[in-house]
């Protein structure tokens, strides 16, 4: 098993499955959410999120407002909504402020597919499976964030006058049948959450909300995109597939200097 970092950086992890649409969601829920709550995720919300349909031709020529169609996520999380699944018809998410080690974090992701798939007779397929990291890399007293990042991605900071706004780097690699998007974003200010992940419906732990100064986020975004039947033993090696190159991702874009002060 992977051994925890005693001051890991990660501040949100996640991982998600997406499967065949479940239009009678709304029937299993009740059933769905008494077995995640004696798992441990008793905190419960059904939350509506706005997404929009966007037919520009008809927006331009008739000067309509773009449509707004109502999204309905289910939101099982423990009582310090650190941990916690989001179901959708489509698709289920795991996400952790409160991050342990990936074994323990995907096995909670596969139980909750289990309880999805006895609930509904079974799921048919499986067509995107994703694994995701944001680190918040803050220097310690006295070292200089410099000394956490390799200087291939810490682009200009420093060498460009003026007072510093953002820095942005991105990597897009195809990896077989995976593809992996690696993002560095260093600006000053609090830890914030991606415009894709907001609102965020878990919290952030304290040690994280009270950070503030020139710090970097290290943003691993690992998929496969795939239509395949059902399979937890294949969903699980995926996974770890997926960890496995956002790890190799993230030893490149810090020192062994940051190694040290996390271990």
């Amino acid at each position: 098993m992977s051994k925890k970092m005693s001051r890991a950086p990660v501040y949100l992890a996640l991982a998600q499955v997406r499967f065949n649409r479940l239009l009678a969601l709304d029937n299993y829920a009740p059933t769905i959410q008494e077995a995640l709550r004696k798992l441990g995720y008793p905190d419960f919300r059904k939350v509506m999120a706005q997404t929009f349909s966007l037919n520009l031709a008809g927006s331009i020529e008739g000067g309509q407002a773009v449509p707004a169609t109502a999204i309905a996520q289910y939101v099982f999380s423990n009582m310090e909504k650190t941990l916690g699944f989001i179901l959708l018809q489509d698709s289920l998410t795991y996400m952790a402020t409160e991050y342990d080690v990936f074994e323990t974090f995907s096995q909670r992701l596969l139980e909750g597919l289990r309880i999805i798939d006895s609930t509904v007779g079974g799921l048919s397929y499986t067509d995107r499976v994703g694994v995701r990291y944001l680190d918040a890399v803050f220097p310690d007293t006295g070292d200089q964030l410099s000394h956490y990042l390799n200087p291939s991605v810490f682009g200009l900071v420093g060498k460009i006058g003026g007072e510093l706004t953002h820095s942005f780097f991105e990597t897009r690699s195809q990896l077989n049948n995976a593809t992996l998007v690696s993002r560095v974003i260093v600006q000053p200010g609090p830890v914030g959450i991606p415009a894709d992940l907001q609102p965020l419906l878990f919290e952030l732990p304290e040690r994280f909300r009270k950070l503030n100064g020139l710090h970097a986020v290290i943003d691993n975004d690992g998929f496969t995109e795939s239509r395949m039947k059902y399979d937890g033993a294949r969903l699980k090696s995926e996974l770890f597939m997926l960890h496995d190159e956002i790890e190799k991702a993230f030893k490149l874009a810090v020192t062994s200097h940051a190694l040290g002060k996390w271990k």
